[in-house]
């Protein structure tokens, strides 16, 4: 079964589609369109009507490129919309063997943003700090390794409802489903990261 993923990124000058598929955990990219964005200024929906044919314009193009119809697609925000908060949470390992699996990552940084985001704000991200086993011992990644609970530090990214589900509505309206919604300036950082930028 084929892995295809699709990534638009709606700025106020252009709109950007990116489709790639993945083969033996490398990323391929298939296709990118762009055209201008009509409709959205400064990361808000100005006119729903002019930002759904700039999608529809795009869409098309990237559909022609790969010859397939493009149903799903991550939301990449414009990233001085966000806010970000330092936040921890902390797990239980149940497994019989004690080991962490992702599941128990997943759970700890669940813990890290309950009761902390605003109702008018959406989760964009949750980027973890650093992961600390047994109330003791730091480590970058907790990943099999043994422990009895598991605490991590985490930054929580949000971006407000009123910029994010106007762009989403829009996007649904030409038939597309948007599985989540990512941080323009967490691609950046995932494509240039080195210790200099990550310290």
């Amino acid at each position: 079964m084929r892995k295809v993923i699709a990534s638009i990124d709606m700025g106020s000058n252009s709109l950007k589609l990116v489709v790639g598929e993945f083969l033996r955990n490398k990323l391929n990219i298939l296709a990118v369109s762009e055209c201008s964005s009509e409709g959205i200024q400064n990361g808000l929906v100005t006119d729903p009507e002019l930002v759904i044919e700039s999608l529809k314009n795009v869409f098309e193009k990237a559909e022609t490129m790969v010859g397939l119809p493009i149903k799903k697609v991550i939301a990449s925000v414009p990233s001085q919309i966000a806010s970000f908060i330092i936040s921890e949470g902390s797990t239980t390992i149940n497994n019989l063997d004690g080991i962490i699996r992702n599941i128990d990552m997943i759970r700890a940084m669940q813990a890290a943003s309950y009761n902390q985001i605003a109702t008018e704000e959406e989760l964009a991200s949750i980027i973890p700090i650093n992961f600390k086993i047994n109330n003791d011992e730091v480590v970058p990644n907790p990943l099999d390794l043994h422990a009895e609970n598991l605490t991590v530090k985490t930054v929580l990214v949000t971006v407000p409802k009123s910029n994010v589900n106007p762009l989403i509505k829009c996007i649904e309206k030409i038939g597309v489903e948007v599985l989540d919604i990512a941080l323009t300036s967490s691609g950046d950082y995932a494509c240039l990261k080195n210790d200099t930028i990550k310290n």
